[in-house]
């Protein structure tokens, strides 16, 4: 079970984080840890779901913490939408109302960013 691909910088004030493999309980510390060291060094943080197998409320909690710590910093936290089996946590749970959720094309992401 892998959790975290290294961070990507992206051309510009936006940083990805992608994950894969399981978001939960276990694994939570990682992925936050990864979200928080990308907030301080860049404006604007995409975090991909695309590449999670399995996320839990625990993964959850750590998304909706970030993107409140991203508010505090005057940053913005940004989410790609994971499949269904991911993304049926935000809906179950009515935190998908609470994301900025951006395209699944990195590039259209970005440029939403610029866009705002």
């Amino acid at each position: 079970m892998s959790l975290l691909q290294d961070e990507a910088l992206v051309d510009g004030p936006a940083a990805v984080v992608a994950l894969s493999g399981d978001l939960d309980l276990a694994t939570g510390p990682t992925a936050a840890a990864k979200m928080r060291a990308a907030l301080v060094r860049r404006t604007d943080v995409v975090v991909d779901l695309r590449g999670l197998s399995f996320m839990d409320v625990a993964g959850l909690r750590v998304i909706l913490d970030a993107a409140a710590h991203a508010c505090r910093l005057g940053r913005r936290l940004m989410v790609i939408r994971g499949g269904v089996e991911v993304d049926m946590v935000f809906t179950l749970t009515g935190a998908g109302s609470t994301i900025d959720f951006v395209s699944p094309n990195c590039a259209d992401g970005l440029q939403a960013i610029a866009q705002r």
